[in-house]
């Protein structure tokens, strides 16, 4: 456990850091954060599971509610455990929120929508059943539907503290920000030494509504990022260029890949991906968001005018525009 106090203009400030295991071989572990001001103390994400909870329960200390950066598991995987055993209220972004509400009350509806993003996109038949079986939201589905507790964050009444959507990981990821220490607690939006993973969840152009947030940040005063992984970033501008750079350096490759029409799912197995890797070289969960993430990038160069989109028998594919 890491603890930082910081005496603000306007209020007192206790900022302790826990790093928590969780249950992805590629991440390992995640952050939970607790804020003490004034008037509140509460947690911002809960790690995985209720593992994640108990490996440090006996150090945490009061606790008001919970905030929840975004929907993936690994950030709202102990709340539950919070909730039955103290009573601990939680909260979350509306629009992540729903997608949980309105995933549970049509699970085949969720899974057959998800199911048609990867046909559409070339990916065949057969590994489309094992990706689905992976994805994180249909995987824990039993879990989420325990969530009913979860409430809208713009319920929470807690002086000196800003939430700041940050749409693009997710449709409703939101940071918390402290604007008397300029501190950003940014979730998944901004990670220290991995791009966040941009996927799919609908019409929207999430890698477009990613690079807005990201200028959103630039904009704003903040000195130090605390990411739901990894180390404070303390040149925020810095790497806000590093990411926008991975970004753009993607759409380069997938120009490269498209010499010729292809589908997302083409473009994601002829790329380079990470540390060199190859999309076969990974697991199930790994390629539904290397296949996903492709898609997204796709969209957003498509509503750019940089390639165009080709649909042949039902089948998405895109070409690039010279």
């Amino acid at each position: 456990m890491l603890s930082i106090e910081r005496q603000c203009q306007c209020m007192q400030l206790l900022i302790e850091t826990f790093t928590v295991p969780i249950e992805i071989r590629a991440l390992k572990t995640a952050n939970i954060y607790r804020l003490e001001t004034d008037d509140s103390a509460f947690l911002i994400d809960s790690g995985m599971s209720d593992n994640s909870i108990k490996s440090i329960e006996q150090n945490l200390k009061k606790i008001d509610f919970v905030f929840i950066t975004h929907l993936h598991i690994d950030h709202l995987g102990g709340v539950l455990y919070l909730h039955e055993k103290y009573g601990i209220p939680a909260y979350m972004n509306h629009l992540d929120l729903d997608l949980i509400m309105n995933a549970n009350e049509d699970r085949d509806g969720y899974i057959k929508r998800h199911s048609e993003i990867f046909r559409v996109n070339g990916v065949p038949p057969s590994m489309v059943e094992e990706i689905i079986t992976m994805h994180p939201v249909i995987r824990y589905f039993d879990y989420y539907s325990k969530l009913d507790f979860v409430q809208d964050y713009r319920k929470i009444n807690a002086s000196g503290i800003k939430f700041v959507e940050v749409p693009g990981h997710s449709p409703g990821s939101t940071a918390v920000y402290i604007e008397d220490s300029r501190d950003l607690f940014a979730g998944d939006h901004i990670l220290d030494r991995i791009t966040p993973n941009i996927a799919v969840y609908g019409d929207e152009d999430d890698l477009g509504n990613y690079l807005e947030s990201l200028e959103k940040v630039r904009a704003m005063k903040v000195d130090r990022i605390f990411p739901g992984h990894g180390n404070v970033i303390t040149e925020p501008k810095i790497r806000i260029d590093d990411i926008e750079k991975h970004h753009h350096d993607r759409m380069r490759a997938i120009i490269a890949a498209l010499k010729s029409p292809k589908t997302a799912y083409e473009v994601a197995r002829d790329i380079t991906w990470s540390k060199g890797r190859k999309m076969d070289t990974m697991n199930f969960m790994e390629r539904n968001f290397a296949i996903l993430e492709t898609v997204s990038h796709l969209k957003h160069m498509d509503r750019k005018g940089m390639v165009r989109r080709i649909e042949e028998n039902g089948i998405i594919k895109y070409s690039y525009i010279q």
